[in-house]
């Protein structure tokens, strides 16, 4: 019990030093507020598939179901497309935008292209080297797990709140790179948490 209390002390001391440091980067108040209803907006808008992150498969096809709508194998690029545009370069993007940018084929899905995904990816869907994060030295974190089952044969409401989790601000911070492995420990991300619920990042 002492050794677990002195761990927890020891990971609330090394959160308040890498927060210091700028170590780690939140959305502002105003910044998750904005994404979020933007969010919404494109879980509403039926016309804009959703994703799932997966780290096998074809990135850019769609999983086959039996519901009406499209769910587009990813990996973690989206995420990255997010917290770029929204908390590194301070704008705002909206539902038409993330349209567009769809319908165009210039919504990054993947950081690279491999032989099996030609057929359904474009160069301009993969990302460019300003939306990769890690050439930042920051890694993407989320809060809460959004992994997805290897059965995919799951109900449209499944698909849509990994979609939520995958690319809320909310469930999202970035960490220097060198200490991402920290962000897979649990009492680390309660602690990031709990922060978080203190600047009103609830």
């Amino acid at each position: 019990m002492k050794s677990e209390k002195a761990i927890i002390s020891n990971l609330k001391n090394l959160f308040e030093l890498l927060l210091s440091e700028n170590k780690i980067l939140f959305p502002s108040v105003m910044q998750q507020k904005h994404w979020e209803k933007v969010l919404e907006k494109w879980i509403k808008d039926r016309t804009i598939p959703l994703f799932a992150r997966k780290a096998s498969g074809i990135r850019g096809q769609a999983i086959e179901h039996i519901h009406s709508r499209d769910v587009i194998k990813t990996d973690n690029t989206p995420a990255h497309w997010v917290f770029r545009n929204c908390v590194l370069n301070s704008e705002l993007p909206n539902v038409e935008r993330v349209k567009k940018e769809w319908d165009e084929r210039k919504f990054p899905i993947a950081i690279m292209i491999k032989k099996t995904e030609k057929e359904f990816l474009i160069k301009s869907q993969v990302a460019a080297n300003e939306f990769r994060l890690g050439k930042k030295k920051l890694y993407v974190a989320h809060l809460d797990k959004v992994a997805l089952p290897r059965n995919l044969n799951l109900p449209m409401e499944q698909f849509i709140n990994h979609h939520r989790r995958f690319l809320s601000l909310q469930n999202m911070y970035a960490i220097d790179i060198e200490f991402y492995g920290l962000t897979h420990v649990k009492i680390f991300n309660d602690i990031v948490k709990e922060h978080k619920q203190k600047i009103g990042l609830k």
